[in-house]
């Protein structure tokens, strides 16, 4: 059966010594093995060099059974033989012997079914086997890469179509689960990859839509990657990230958004401050730097402005420290301590107090406190003897206390009413 084998495996038509073969099919086994076990249905051209001549004939009846010395278009059926799972049947011309056949390479492939499907359709057409998909074009199914209706697809050499992951040393290429080649960024499993048009496994930074990210021969990759001369971290997603960031080794770096990496004292955006050292360490707390102290805190978000360090109050200024005494912000006066931390209620700074509210805000003008009445000036300062307010007079002691009723001052007895506004031009009961 060697030569019969030869026969039914041709891509091509066959030619004989003595006579040739007219086509041969099977009726069972769905499943392909194309250059193996190759099934013709379909219009074949055969050639006789006994009788120089060539013809075309149409073996049409693969679904039925044939009768010994049956005939089609006056070729003879001979046998039939099972190989591989497939049924061959194998008429030739009337007088010839099997043992006399060899292959044909003249015949065009563009004129044989591989597939073994009986089909007098010459159109393009979609058809499916066992889970498998087929493309045919003229009634032959077609192989490698093919453009269908402006979508790209592949197919094997057994002509099923190829979905997934397909790849080589050299080319990596993803056919989504229609079978259509997808480019771009694509998770494919537990890792991302980047399917280039033309296949290349890329190692690069590649921006595409707005996203950068770092591919190492076709995978996303994430961590700081030193591309070039330019310095990148990527995420966990495989977003390429700028600012402070950290890997998973726990080092520190500060990389910008044009890729050059900063150590040391780092002025940030959003007038953040970081120290960042060679070896990737961060450090936090008060640092000294040409001179200048400056405040770290361990709170990633704390800036420059307002920040609540261990529940208390802070502000950071613009180079990075920790402000003290006096600070005007929105308006309103603020005072901090030597360690920098906001104060409220009564201060004294030299040789003055100073109202500031539970805001931290200063207050001026009239102030009670305990039942107590207190004049803060226009710079918040507590006034003390005689204050003139709004045309009145009125008189506070050493304490800042508002006073009222009879009081003596350098040896004069004075009056203030109960709204502590000195009686003046006037007859006051002298009763005490």
């Amino acid at each position: 059966m060697k030569n019969k084998k030869a026969l039914a495996l041709a891509l091509a038509s066959v030619t004989m010594a003595g006579a040739a073969v007219t086509a041969y099919s099977t009726i069972t086994a769905p499943s392909v093995h194309a250059d193996e076990f190759i099934r013709k249905t379909e219009w074949i051209t055969v050639s006789n060099d006994r009788s120089r001549t060539r013809t075309t004939v149409y073996f049409e009846s693969g679904d039925q059974k044939f009768e010994k010395h049956s005939y089609i278009d006056q070729f003879e059926y001979q046998e039939t033989y099972v190989d591989g799972g497939v049924r061959y049947y194998v008429f030739v011309e009337k007088g010839t012997k099997l043992a006399e056949l060899e292959n044909d390479p003249n015949t065009p492939s563009a004129d044989l079914n591989k597939q073994g499907y009986k089909s007098t359709d010459k159109n393009n057409s979609w058809r499916e086997v066992s889970g498998n998909r087929y493309f045919y074009s003229h009634g032959n199914p077609v192989k490698g890469w093919v453009m269908i209706d402006n979508k790209t697809y592949y197919f094997n050499s057994e002509g099923v179509m190829a979905r997934g992951i397909i790849e080589n040393n050299s080319e990596r290429y993803y056919l989504d689960n229609q079978g259509v080649k997808r480019t771009g960024f694509l998770k494919v499993g537990e890792k991302t990859y980047y399917f280039d048009a033309n296949g290349v496994r890329r190692t690069e930074v590649i921006t595409e839509n707005g996203q950068t990210h770092f591919v190492k021969d076709g995978v996303v990759t994430n961590g700081v990657q030193k591309v070039g001369t330019k310095w990148y971290f990527f995420d966990e997603k495989g977003k390429a990230q700028s600012g402070i960031v950290k890997d998973s080794a726990g080092k520190w770096y500060y990389i910008t958004a044009e890729g050059e990496r900063k150590t040391g004292l780092i002025k940030g955006a959003g007038d953040k401050y970081y120290y960042v050292t060679e070896e990737g360490e961060r450090k936090f707390g008060e640092i000294t730097v040409d001179g200048k102290t400056y405040f770290l805190t361990d709170d990633s978000d704390t800036k420059a402005g307002w920040n609540k360090v261990d529940n208390h109050w802070v502000y950071v200024n613009k180079e990075g420290k920790r402000q003290t005494g006096w600070l005007k912000d929105g308006g309103k006066w603020y005072y901090f301590n030597a360690e920098g931390v906001m104060q409220k209620w009564w201060i004294k700074d030299g040789n003055k107090w100073y109202y500031l509210n539970g805001s931290g805000e200063m207050q001026t003008g009239w102030l009670q406190d305990g039942g107590t009445w207190y004049y803060l000036n226009s710079s918040g300062a507590m006034e003390t003897g005689w204050a003139k307010v709004g045309g009145t007079w009125y008189y506070l002691k050493g304490s800042g206390a508002m006073v009222t009723g009879w009081f003596q001052v350098g040896g004069k007895w004075y009056y203030a009413y109960s709204s502590g506004a000195l009686a003046v031009n006037t007859t006051v009961d002298a009763t005490m």
